[in-house]
């Protein structure tokens, strides 16, 4: 129930704060901002409230996997397909068990890059809508110009030796903390990334579903991910884009 309503929070809120910025005419980067702080304070109440029923979220997401992992590990078609078939049923057990606890060790960061992705677009189709029935939106600019401010870079300095430093606590111990913000920190990287991809294929005059395309690859795959997150950085430090459109 905690995990549905978590991440049914990634669409409604988006929606909600859209439809009332969109009246109001505020930048739509303030709108994005407001809805991933929103959504974020929502995950950490729901997260206390699942912790004051005497069992973490994360304890009772674990004990759920366990039992899925179970049957999952005594299933002759999922342990022929995963490859895990040499190793004893307490083996695989304990195997699909990590898996999914280093998946659920990361909820935080997956679900503030898929709060800032969902409402991304939520505002692209919302503020189309609102423009044919004769609004007149603050509109993002495109992709292909995005830039990252100069600072971007000292912030997340700062908080990757606060993440370093409150990971270590005992209190925190065992939170993944450091991923998280890791994760966070080569996403945001990857996006300006992105964005010279757009560049280069509306440089060259193709198709933007190329881009488009290459895009989703890229952010849905470790090694696209890596590229983009190459690319976005030597932007980033030394203005790729600016060399592209000289030429």
């Amino acid at each position: 129930m905690y995990f549905s309503l978590i991440f049914s929070f990634i669409f409604i809120v988006p929606v909600l704060v859209i439809t009332w910025n969109l009246r109001k005419n505020i930048s739509p980067y303030k709108t994005i901002f407001e809805s991933i702080v929103i959504i974020a304070v929502l995950v950490i109440a729901v997260l206390l409230f699942a912790g004051s029923n005497g069992q973490s979220l994360g304890e009772q997401f674990m004990n759920m996997v366990k039992s899925i992992a179970e049957v999952l590990a005594g299933t002759e078609e999922f342990v022929t397909t995963a490859g895990i078939g040499e190793l004893t049923y307490e083996e695989r057990v304990t195997l699909i068990v990590s898996v999914y606890g280093m998946i659920s060790s990361l909820l935080p960061s997956t679900v503030l890059i898929a709060s800032t992705v969902m409402t991304y677009f939520l505002y692209m189709l919302m503020s189309k809508i609102y423009k044919k029935i004769g609004g007149h939106p603050a509109e993002l600019i495109p992709l292909k110009y995005f830039r990252w401010p100069p600072n971007l870079m000292l912030g997340f300095l700062i908080i990757f030796l606060l993440s370093w430093l409150v990971g270590n606590a005992p209190i925190f111990a065992g939170t993944q903390i450091y991923t998280n913000v890791n994760l966070i920190f080569e996403f945001v990287v990857a996006v300006q990334g992105l964005a010279v991809v757009f560049l280069l294929f509306d440089a060259k005059k193709l198709p933007k579903i190329g881009a488009v395309v290459v895009g989703a690859l890229g952010m849905l795959t470790g090694i696209g991910r890596m590229i983009l997150f190459a690319v976005g950085a030597v932007d980033y430090i030394l203005n790729l884009r600016a060399r592209v459109t000289r030429r």
